[in-house]
């Protein structure tokens, strides 16, 4: 386990997609980015340590991180596929605007390497993304089962040594609600983990850190599983595993389904 406050970090690309954001929203358009700084940088500075050839996203929201991953990746000359998943096909804290608008807003002339699908779980896709992940970023709802589920249906689709990111994972010490999933995943799950001790918090407290897959991980995914029986803040609806998704991948988000709600 590696303890750390500036391994990996590059602010650049942050730095360059904040003042098109300030330009044309104000100070507030930073907002729209749901990481800070900090968080953004260790996410590019990574991105580029790995190199990855096949990048899954798991929450987009506004689509400010997915900009940066495909400035990122750009920047390093990189041909790796992007695909970004989110439940919501409205962005969820304004209605009237797409999720991921920020990518047309940002960077137009990246969406041929970048596809994105919305409206449904992650299970429903997994088969039409494919396996090799070997970069995955977990940053959805932060209250269990979210992130914790993501974790587990992904898990056969990474290649070896994948490197996963788990965003927020102190956000119950912020927020009003339950919010720890990525703190239960990352905690239960076993690797080599990166935990950055965040200097934008006043307590310090890792907000974003990584996971790289390791053969233990399998050997010890019964903790992970072991961690659905904590408290649940909200249970899967059916609505989203619908009938027309491809076989195979309806029969695995069925199955998950009437393990967990029966």
């Amino acid at each position: 386990m590696i303890f750390t406050s500036s391994a990996f970090c590059d602010q650049k690309i942050y730095n360059d997609v904040t003042e098109i954001l300030k330009a044309k929203y104000g100070d507030t358009g930073i907002d729209y980015i749901e990481m800070s700084a900090f968080h953004s940088s260790f996410l590019t500075g990574l991105l580029k340590a790995k190199n990855p050839k096949k990048v899954c996203e798991v929450g987009v929201a506004a689509g400010g991180t997915t900009a940066i991953i495909l400035k990122t990746l750009r920047e390093t000359g990189s041909s790796a596929e992007c695909i970004s998943v989110d439940l919501n096909t409205r962005y969820h804290l304004d209605h009237k605007k797409k999720t991921g608008f920020l990518v047309d807003e940002l960077c137009p002339e990246l969406k041929s390497g970048w596809k994105f699908l919305a409206g449904h779980c992650l299970p429903v896709y997994l088969e039409s993304i494919g396996g090799d992940i070997d970069f995955a970023i977990l940053d959805t709802a932060h209250i269990l089962p979210g992130e914790l589920l993501d974790f587990i249906v992904i898990l056969p689709y990474l290649s070896k040594n994948a490197t996963i990111v788990f965003h927020n994972t102190h956000l119950h010490y912020f927020s009003q609600f339950p919010s720890y999933a990525t703190k239960v995943t990352l905690d239960t799950a076993v690797g080599e983990k990166i935990i950055c001790v965040d200097p934008s918090n006043e307590y310090k407290l890792p907000m974003i850190s990584a996971l790289t897959v390791t053969d233990d991980t399998y050997k010890y995914i019964d903790n992970s599983f072991s961690a659905l029986t904590m408290p649940w803040g909200y249970i899967p609806h059916r609505k989203n595993f619908p009938p027309t998704t491809t076989v195979s991948a309806k029969i695995t988000a069925t199955t998950m389904l009437n393990i967990l709600t029966t």
